[in-house]
């Protein structure tokens, strides 16, 4: 356990941290509890805490939480790769246990894959870390006493402007398309009053 501190920003942060870009990388928090009974007078009793993941920015020194559906900060292990973290997830009655992929800037989870209950010990994890793998990127869930699965993660891209993916960044086509604006309109009424004037002239 150690401390982070960006400007007028600290927190304090367990294990390794994994840098999603050049600028940024992501860290798992943890914190100070009150354990003080109300009726105890004496000096104020703390716990330290395990919590959620935060992303940081080392530029900017901003910090923000990274939301991970029915993530458990002592059940649950989160392992990340580019910008997708894959873990098991419990729920939050402590009943189901579920395999779960989410990308930063998402909203809602790649996959959630139910796993069955979470049985009465959660220390013995319902399923092992996730394994990943590159070209393709896809992670590879190991449920322990059900059969294994890999779940092929969507390539982005593909929209105008864009070209596949080169060396697992996604590369920007800049590219000048007909009939865009009004200098485009221009230039195209310019071509079609020459040409009519070159056919004059035949």
């Amino acid at each position: 356990m150690r401390s982070w501190s960006t400007g007028q920003n600290k927190e304090f942060i367990t294990g390794p941290p994994h840098d999603v870009t050049n600028r940024t990388f992501v860290v798992q928090r943890v914190f100070r509890l009150s354990d003080s009974l109300p009726q105890e007078t004496v000096a104020a009793r703390w716990r330290w805490e395990r919590g959620g993941w935060l992303l940081v920015n080392r530029v900017s020194g901003k910090m923000q939480l990274v939301p991970l559906p029915e993530f458990d900060p002592y059940n649950s292990e989160a392992v990340w790769f580019r910008d997708y973290a894959a873990y098991c997830g419990v729920s939050d009655d402590g009943k189901k246990v579920s395999a779960i992929l989410v990308q930063l800037g998402r909203r809602k989870p790649l996959l959630k894959k139910a796993l069955g209950g979470a049985g009465a010990d959660m220390q013995e994890a319902k399923c092992g870390a996730p394994i990943w793998q590159r070209a393709p990127s896809r992670v590879t869930f190991e449920p322990k006493g059900e059969q294994k699965f890999t779940f092929t993660v969507p390539t982005r891209g593909g929209g105008v402007g864009y070209r596949r993916r080169k060396h697992g960044r996604r590369v920007r086509r800049i590219t000048a398309l007909p009939n865009q604006g009004p200098r485009a309109k221009q230039r195209d009424g310019r071509s079609k009053r020459a040409r009519i004037a070159k056919r004059r002239l035949r």
